[in-house]
């Protein structure tokens, strides 16, 4: 396949990775993605699996919050709040019961800490003044590791994720577009989509940018070039964690080293460059 659909999880030398392999493996899936998989070519065998009850849960919830989105101002409460409720919707229903707690503790304690035998210590940083960073995790009970799953469903959260990359497919092994780049929800093409694509609705794209030439260096990482109305040449960025770079109409001119050649150059390896005087929010 071009793009290959189905992902699995690898470790590595650089801890685990997320990859769409090709060949032959053995996974765990939800079986709606298994059927759209078969439709472009994937064969499969069944070993076992886990029956659920279908029910429709979350239209009325995700409507409601998609409407106030769409007719709030960006920039208003409305809209943060039920864009954060709709995002982290599968999130919450895919929270481990084994979080990782971080506490400063006198040494003492965190030595005492260390043996008991209902925690699990990961790591502890002694700062030499009687006080100690642990890492630990509560090792649960059968009955308060029940009571602790009360609001978490992996069927669910495993389904909305799959559905979103069921819906995604479409793009990505379609042979009357190209694609350069995609993202959990986007798609840098070239040309346009056909129309059928383009709306206001759910599930349905948005322009979001228009490139002559683009550099995309990691997930939610890119320098796009183009020439606005009046023939003038812009870059427009995206870094992921970095705030405001992507509201300046030209980022070049208020950070002057940042360039499309400066930033070409990573594309070769162990190459690195530095950027300052970022303009920050306080």
């Amino acid at each position: 396949m071009n793009i290959p659909l189905l992902q699995t999880r690898l470790k590595t030398n650089y801890g685990y990775r997320t990859v769409a392999p090709v060949g032959t493996w053995t996974g765990t899936y939800f079986y709606e993605e298994l059927i759209n998989a078969s439709n472009y070519g994937y064969k499969f065998k069944i070993l076992r699996g886990y029956l659920f009850e279908e029910a429709n849960k979350f239209s009325e919830y995700t409507d409601y919050l998609y409407k106030l989105k769409v007719n709030s101002p960006s920039n208003s409460p409305d809209y943060i709040i039920s864009k954060l409720l709709l995002n982290t919707l599968y999130g919450r229903f895919g929270m481990s019961p084994d979080n990782e707690n971080h506490e400063i503790v006198t040494s003492e304690l965190a030595d005492i800490m260390e043996l008991a035998d209902n925690l699990e210590t990961f790591d502890i940083v002694n700062f030499t003044n009687g006080k100690s960073l642990i890492s630990y995790r509560k090792l649960l009970k059968e009955t308060s590791f029940k009571q602790s799953l009360k609001n978490v469903s992996i069927s669910i959260a495993s389904a909305i994720t799959a559905y979103g990359r069921i819906h995604m497919s479409q793009f990505k092994n379609n042979k009357n577009i190209i694609i350069y780049y995609t993202d959990t929800d986007s798609v840098a093409i070239k040309g346009n989509l056909p129309p059928k694509y383009i709306g206001k609705g759910i599930g349905q794209m948005e322009l979001e940018n228009t490139f002559n030439k683009v550099i995309y260096l990691a997930p939610k990482v890119y320098l796009g070039q183009k020439l606005d109305k009046d023939n003038n040449l812009n870059l427009n960025a995206k870094i992921k964690g970095v705030k405001n770079i992507r509201k300046y109409k030209d980022v070049s001119k208020k950070i002057p080293n940042f360039t499309f050649e400066r930033i070409t150059k990573l594309l070769e390896k162990d190459n690195e460059t530095s950027i300052f005087n970022i303009p920050q929010t306080k």
